[in-house]
């Protein structure tokens, strides 16, 4: 991404990208859609968890918003916080705060996401490479001086993460299905709390104890032969923490707080919330199609997020009365067709004009619910799909590795079927949807529009910061995340299998067999030149394969020099706002 060549094609796609914009809404409208936007987060991201004297909002799901009372708010990947300030990591930086303070007491670079605070010392790790936690560290939480190394990964493969769970903080070291955890002692040590495995597992962390699922060596998905994924939960559950449990048969552990007793499940897109006891049965507080946050700070808040709808915050000191949100009126949980995929549409109106299917089923991450981007297309009689399939974090751990490596085949059919379903659900057809995808997102997006290259599943497709030319990155190990990626994509330079694979499932690689483009399905891609985790080469190497002379819908790149994988604030609402307001111009809707 250097050179005479490639800085014309950026200014050439940037100048193309503005004349689009400009064609598509006058100033009046974008202005329109940014303030639906904003207005639609600020209801969504409104601040309410305490962290000592600061509020504390969610921003998705790596980011948040805290400030003192009176200040402006500041954006933090995570913070802690104590009665003495506030501790936050942002963009590599942690910094504290102290409390009522604008200004920062102390600031240490090359740290990583992650902070926590035990034994009146603070606790990060360095980072190389930007994105790569190798080394737990601390300082002294109020001067930031003496620092201290209290461990040192050796494996490339292993990421390091520290798990704040209120008073109490972990080291969780993780690669794939594989995770190892220790927890922070007040000296300063660190206590295994299982010996290292080979096998795949998850914990579950709590202040005052811990459960880990131990699975078999592969996810299982059975029932393949006739196209459906069942996604039993076949390994087995250690718990190290008092409290009668619910049947983990039908309900997989996601969060808990010991502290108040409350227990987070889910299964097939849908949560539940428990309220665990030492001397009685858990007893079911709450379920339904959301995100659940508990509280992991001081509070007692329980914040739940449906799609297209406020965040409710619930004070659990009274955990019997948990409200339901106003949803929409059209909100419906589903399964796709043939392959059960779980997956739900939203809509204000009875019956949408326009479909748009969102996903991302990678790392084995939950699906977010935040759809307050979209807040400008449900207002114009859009439905939205939301769906869960494998790869993503929202049914068994079984589900989440039947994703990974050879089985990305598998999600691009899981979303085939979504994207089938939904429609068909909805009643329209491939004229009048659309798929998004963001980051790893892209892989099914892409993957999807290159099979289909003449539009007969999707009229466009929309992706920010789109993961693409998989194979290529994979096998460069000086870019940051490829090392510890082994065991999500593969080794395609160790192991013909892997390599194999991803000429059947990359995006890149799929477009480049076909070797015409994607004439008939409309692009929308956006990414930044500051990216560290997707290079913009792949989002301008996959929009100039996708164009040829005989295309019939535009493709589009905006390329923003300052940006990295992440915009926030007002910023982000008004490119947003160009993204959609290209989309309604393409399906020929008006703003008004």
């Amino acid at each position: 991404m250097r050179g005479a060549r490639w800085n014309t094609f950026v200014r050439a796609e940037q100048t193309t990208w503005d004349k689009a914009v400009a064609d598509a809404a006058t100033p009046e409208q974008l202005t329109l859609l940014t303030s639906e936007i904003k207005a639609a987060k600020q209801s969504v991201e409104a601040p309410l968890f305490r962290a000592g004297a600061a509020a504390v909002g969610i921003k998705g799901t790596a980011a948040l918003s805290w400030a003192f009372e009176g200040q402006t708010p500041r954006d933090a990947n995570d913070l802690a916080a104590t009665a003495a300030g506030v501790w936050a990591v942002q963009d590599t930086v942690l910094c504290f705060y102290k409390t009522g303070e604008t200004k920062s007491t102390w600031c240490k670079k090359d740290v990583g996401e992650f902070v926590a605070i035990v034994g009146g010392r603070c606790y990060g790790s360095r980072v190389k490479k930007a994105l790569v936690s190798y080394k737990l560290v601390s300082w002294d939480a109020l001067t930031g001086e003496d620092e201290r190394t209290h461990y040192e990964e050796v494996d490339y493969r292993y990421n390091l993460y520290i798990v704040r769970r209120r008073s109490t903080a972990y080291l969780v070291r993780m690669t794939g299905s594989k995770q190892d955890a220790f927890k922070i002692l007040e000296d300063g040590s660190l206590r295994l709390l299982e010996g290292i495995s080979l096998e795949p597992r998850r914990f579950v962390l709590g202040e005052r104890g811990w459960m880990v699922w131990l699975g078999g060596a592969k996810g299982e998905a059975k029932g393949e032969a006739k196209g459906e994924a069942k996604g039993e939960a076949t390994g087995s559950w250690t718990i190290r923490m008092r409290g009668r449990m619910p049947s983990f048969a039908r309900e997989v552990p996601e969060s808990i707080d010991t502290r108040l007793g409350l227990l987070v499940t889910r299964w097939k897109g849908r949560r539940s919330l428990w309220h665990v006891r030492r001397a009685a049965p858990p007893v079911l507080l709450w379920e339904g199609y959301a995100s659940l946050q508990l509280d992991l700070w001081d509070g007692t808040w329980l914040r739940i997020q449906y799609a297209a709808v406020p965040a409710v915050w619930h004070n659990v000191a009274n955990p019997a009365r948990i409200p339901y949100p106003d949803l929409p009126t059209y909100f419906r949980g589903r399964e796709s067709s043939s392959r059960r995929i779980p997956y739900f549409t939203v809509s204000g109106v009875p019956r949408p004009t326009h479909l748009l299917v969102i996903g991302y089923g990678a790392y084995g991450s939950p699906t977010s619910m935040n759809t307050a981007h979209f807040t400008p297309l449900l207002a114009r009689g859009w439905a939205l799909a939301i769906g869960m399939w494998r790869g993503g974090g929202d049914h068994t751990p079984e589900w989440e590795d039947a994703g990974r490596l050879g089985g990305r085949e598998d999600v691009l059919k899981d979303a085939e079927d979504v994207v089938r379903s939904a429609a068909a659900a909805l009643g329209l057809g491939a004229s009048t949807t659309w798929l998004y995808g963001r980051s790893a997102g892209g892989l099914w997006v892409g993957g999807l529009a290159a099979k289909y290259p003449g539009g007969e599943l999707a009229r466009g497709v929309y992706m920010e910061v789109p993961y693409l030319d998989v194979l290529r990155t994979t096998t460069n190990r000086s870019l940051p995340l490829t090392e510890i990626e082994t065991d999500e994509f593969g080794l395609p330079e160790q192991r013909i299998s892997d390599f194999a694979g991803m000429l059947r499932w990359s995006p890149m690689e799929m477009l480049s067999s076909a070797g015409k483009g994607t004439p008939g399905v409309a692009q929308i891609v956006r990414t930044g030149l500051n990216d560290n985790q997707v290079l913009a080469y792949e989002s301008a190497k996959w929009v100039v394969r996708s164009r040829t002379r005989s295309r019939t819908r535009p493709i589009f790149l905006a390329i923003q020099g300052d940006q990295g994988h992440f915009v926030h604030g007002d910023l982000g609402a008004s490119q947003e706002a160009e993204d959609l307001a290209l989309i309604l111009k393409i399906s020929s809707i008006d703003i008004r």
